[in-house]
């Protein structure tokens, strides 16, 4: 059963490396959220507080007055939550492939110790090549529960629980260490991905997750952007939707600690290089030549005559901040 598991997650990141450019005839639906924005968003489940883009993204609030309490455990896993928001009826994509995705702003009030519970949502609900619905939906979330910093969850029906919480295996010298993905703070982007019936969940181009719908054609029906109600008020922000035909997006690979540290040294030493070459195209030297002392370019002398053959040396110009910027 793991070998399946692990083949199907292969084919699923093999399918995503394949990548279309993005440009507007891929466009299927959108909304980038302006202050003038009247996409026709109905209600899903229940209306939230408040819907605003009148700051040119959308800040969508839930709880205070008439909230629903929430039953049972406060994580996703106990399926016993209510989501208020808003979802869009979608034109189906041209071909059984095609790439939603949307911006999330996971800001400081993710990882405050104030704030217990918070959840957003980015849901597709799906149909067959027929038009009828499909038993699940792709989603994808970011949950905060009681006195811990968020993590990423997504659908996956193949699971008891039916969510699945993404972890790093992260190498050490006793062997693998299993570690909750980081979530980093900024605006990331949310892919939900579908490719003849696999779907693929993408944070920021790195592939957290998957599973096989069962069936060969399957298109997005609705789109919808909500939270979860934990009987508290708060507000997350969700931007720029955009249905597209095809697999669109980069797919980042997920680095163990030691692949990470070992990219950043490769980086230190290209751009430790890159500022040495400048140094070199920049500093002249001071040389005899012709009973004359003159200034001479680095790049014109070779090393043996930079050592013995030079009595000082100056740097014309300044380096940028670019050179040290990596």
């Amino acid at each position: 059963m793991e070998n399946k598991k692990l083949k199907t997650f292969a084919a699923l990141l093999a399918a995503a490396m394949i990548c279309l450019p993005v440009n507007a005839a891929n466009v299927v639906s959108s909304d980038v959220f302006s202050k003038n924005s009247v996409k026709p968003w109905e209600t899903d489940q229940k209306d939230p507080a408040k819907w605003d883009t009148s700051q040119n993204y959308l800040s969508l609030t839930v709880g205070g007055p008439g909230s629903i309490s929430i039953s049972g455990t406060a994580s996703l896993q106990g399926g016993a939550y209510d989501i208020q928001g808003k979802k869009l009826k979608l034109e189906r994509p041209s071909s059984a492939s095609w790439t939603a995705s949307v911006k999330l702003n996971v800001d400081e009030s993710w990882f405050s110790s104030a704030i217990t519970r918070r959840t957003a949502v980015f849901r597709l609900d799906l149909v067959d090549a027929a038009g009828n619905p499909l038993d699940t939906s792709a989603a994808l979330a970011l949950e905060k529960r009681s006195g811990s910093t968020p993590v990423w969850a997504c659908i996956n029906p193949e699971l008891v629980d039916g969510w699945s919480y993404p972890k790093l295996y992260t190498g050490t010298s006793s062997g693998l260490l299993r570690k909750e993905l980081e979530v980093e703070e900024g605006w990331r982007t949310l892919y939900i991905k579908c490719d003849q019936g696999n779907i693929t969940y993408q944070v920021d181009g790195k592939v957290i997750g998957g599973f096989d719908l069962g069936v060969s054609e399957a298109y997005p029906d609705y789109a919808a952007l909500g939270a979860a109600d934990f009987s508290s008020h708060y507000t997350v922000d969700f931007d720029n939707f955009y249905l597209f035909n095809g697999n669109v997006g980069a797919v980042k690979k997920i680095l163990t600690e030691q692949e990470e540290e070992d990219r950043e040294s490769s980086r230190e030493e290209k751009y430790r290089d890159k500022r040495e070459r400048w140094r070199k195209n920049h500093t002249e030297y001071l040389v005899y030549r012709n009973g004359e002392e003159v200034w001479v370019r680095g790049n014109e002398l070779t090393q043996d005559q930079i050592d013995n053959e030079t009595y000082g040396s100056r740097v014309k110009g300044e380096m940028p901040d670019s050179y040290w910027d990596y």
